[in-house]
């Protein structure tokens, strides 16, 4: 049964996920041109906390967009997570259906996170509507195994 690709705001959380210093400090200096004052003491604490928060919950999360199709699931990162994190265009995946083991939620801060098992590897998303689409998921996957 073909369906309609169905496309959610989210975050992915990446283990590898850095920023990228150089694009982030353009970000803020550009802030301070437009009379916005502080770039670089606020550049600073950002860092700090982002470091902090990635070696406390094993990465940093990633804003973007999750796409279940037919036989896959795909996250891409949105332009600005692109361009303020090192190898930004790369802090994506793309999930056969097939391959996936188990569909879980979770409660999350502000939104349930939806956690995907593939072979040894987890990959977590969150967004609003979380434990509809991860149904979604389950259902999209069902209809895979069986096409």
């Amino acid at each position: 049964m073909s369906r309609e690709p169905e496309s959610k705001l989210a975050n992915a959380q990446f283990a590898n996920a850095r920023l990228g210093m150089e694009n982030v400090s353009v970000v803020f200096k550009t802030a301070e041109i437009v009379g916005l004052p502080g770039g670089a003491r606020i550049l600073s604490t950002v860092s700090s906390v982002l470091e902090a928060f990635s070696r406390h919950y094993g990465g940093l999360w990633v804003g973007g967009k999750v796409t279940l199709y037919d036989d896959r699931f795909v996250f891409e990162p949105n332009a600005m997570n692109q361009f303020v994190h090192q190898n930004g265009e790369a802090l994506c995946f793309d999930v056969p259906l097939r391959e996936i083991e188990t569909v879980k939620t979770r409660p999350g801060l502000l939104t349930d996170i939806i956690d995907i098992e593939v072979s040894e590897t987890q990959v977590s998303v969150r967004c609003f509507g979380a434990k509809k689409f991860a149904e979604r998921i389950r259902t999209a996957m069902m209809e895979a195994a069986s096409a």
